[in-house]
């Protein structure tokens, strides 16, 4: 498909929606194998479509959301997340904060890791939800085990600051390299400000014990030197 023109690249893509509307139109609904055809009859609908005096462009976002839906509806992880982005930024439909997060999270907990990401974000920023920055870092992490760089960025950051987890350094640092490896700017410029600061470490109890003790002892011993120079210099008075 790709050694075609892009005008017959058009025309084939045009006859394809076409059986597809035709299907859809007849209530039935696309089976399995045509799940990841959907999607992209989505994609292509809403950029071009093919007439007979020529090829002219158009931004049907309404058309796009009803093939969306079609997807969606077959636990389609990227439809969901498609879907949950044209309520939030009201593209076809009008804009649902509450119904966008309802959309990403179905693609959340099939896994996929940019709606994670994102849900964490909802989360963590209230949008759509309550706030609960504790669940972000849970979504967070998820995406993030999956090598994710945004939530790695996110988990530096929490971990950082002590956002919805305690704050722990060593964890900051480890998210945040992961990130910047992948090339994330902010990430780079963070784990370069956590490097640059001071860290203080919480020393073990028995450290704790072993240097107190220490120090009684070299207390001892001055106190026994300054004693014994003490007797020797009345001792030369006398």
């Amino acid at each position: 498909f790709r050694w075609f023109s892009t005008d017959k690249k058009l025309i084939i893509t045009s006859v394809l929606l076409t059986r597809v509307k035709k299907k859809t139109n007849k209530k039935k609904v696309p089976s399995s194998v045509e799940k990841h055809y959907v999607i992209k009859m989505a994609r292509v609908s809403s950029q071009w479509h093919e007439k007979r005096r020529g090829v002219i462009k158009i931004n049907d976002k309404a058309e796009a959301v009803r093939w969306y839906k079609l997807a969606a509806k077959q636990d389609y992880e990227i439809a969901q997340y498609n879907l949950g982005l044209s309520y939030e930024q009201s593209r076809g439909v009008n804009e649902d904060e509450a119904e966008a997060v309802r959309w990403c999270k179905l693609a959340a907990e099939q896994g996929y890791a940019r709606t994670q990401c994102i849900l964490g974000f909802s989360c963590e920023q209230g949008h759509g939800m309550d706030e609960n920055k504790a669940e972000a870092v849970r979504w967070y992490k998820l995406a993030a085990e999956q090598g994710y760089g945004r939530a790695h960025m996110h988990l530096g950051s929490h971990n950082s600051q002590g956002l919805g987890v305690d704050q722990d350094k060593a964890e900051a640092v480890k998210w945040c390299k992961l990130a910047a490896e992948q090339g994330y700017r902010k990430a780079q410029s963070s784990l370069g400000a956590i490097y640059e600061q001071p860290i203080i470490l919480s020393p073990h109890p028995q450290t704790l014990i072993f240097i107190l003790e220490t120090h009684r002892s070299c207390v001892r011993q001055l106190e026994d030197l300054l004693e014994i120079f003490t007797g020797y210099f009345i001792g030369s008075l006398l």
